[in-house]
């Protein structure tokens, strides 16, 4: 039965709660800049200047769900929902996209009962971006896996004998990886013509932020790295 994931708890396993309709995401809204220009018929658009990049505003969640409980348990569980998720802020998975996981603020908005039926509207403000349920260190969900999308990133345990290069798929949004290194020996990372040191233990080095495509690094020197890298889409 198709439903939603909030944090730990499942609607339709843990509350009896049925869609009553696909939850709704809204598209993030462009964080746009436009100066005026005096005399002309255009306007100066500033909105990638700062960063070089797209930036968005939070995405709306709309969830409505009718219960199937019996009537003398909807005040229980519409307090037990209240108790556990209303102004919090947590993970959101759907049934339907199981490979990745929104993150924001939920609230209840809408309680509605009558003699038969009963209504619930949870709401939220949610992160532009959806990521990966995993990330390029762990194990993958091969139930969740989209075969026709997903792409495989395996950056586990990396040997590197004097010289390596990698090639990484970036996702949409642009994220600053984590390089975990073991038996470090002048091992260094190169990425957009600079070389990046890397020490024993965990690296995160602001300057390299993968962005959607491909990304290429290059490794010199010797020792043991690991990528942890999780995407993120619209």
């Amino acid at each position: 039965m198709n439903g939603v994931l909030f944090g730990e708890k499942h609607s339709y396993r843990d509350w009896g709660l049925l869609l009553k309709s696909r939850p709704v995401i809204s598209s993030p809204k462009v964080k746009t800049n436009y100066i005026d220009i005096p005399a002309s018929d255009s306007q100066l658009d500033l909105t990638e200047s700062l960063t070089g990049e797209v930036t968005y505003e939070d995405r709306l969640l709309n969830c409505e769900f009718v219960v199937t409980q019996s009537r003398k348990k909807w005040s229980e569980i519409y307090s037990e929902i209240l108790d556990y998720l209303h102004g919090k802020r947590m993970k959101i998975i759907l049934d339907e996209d199981l490979g990745y996981y929104y993150e924001g603020r939920l609230e209840v908005d809408e309680w509605e009962s009558d003699k038969v039926t009963s209504k619930i509207v949870i709401k939220g403000l949610l992160y532009p971006y959806k990521h990966d349920r995993v990330s390029t260190i762990e194990d993958w969900l091969w139930d969740a896996f989209n075969f026709e999308t997903g792409i495989i990133r395996d950056y586990r345990n990396i040997k590197v004998s004097d010289y390596l290069s990698m090639i990484i798929e970036g996702n949409r949004e642009p994220s600053i990886p984590s390089f975990i290194v073991q038996n470090s020996n002048n091992l260094l990372v190169r990425f957009d013509d600079k070389n990046y040191e890397l020490t024993n233990g965990t690296n995160k080095i602001v300057d390299i932020r993968l962005k959607e495509g491909k990304n290429t690094l290059i490794f010199t020197g010797n020792g043991t790295v690991s990528i942890d890298y999780k995407g993120g889409r619209l």
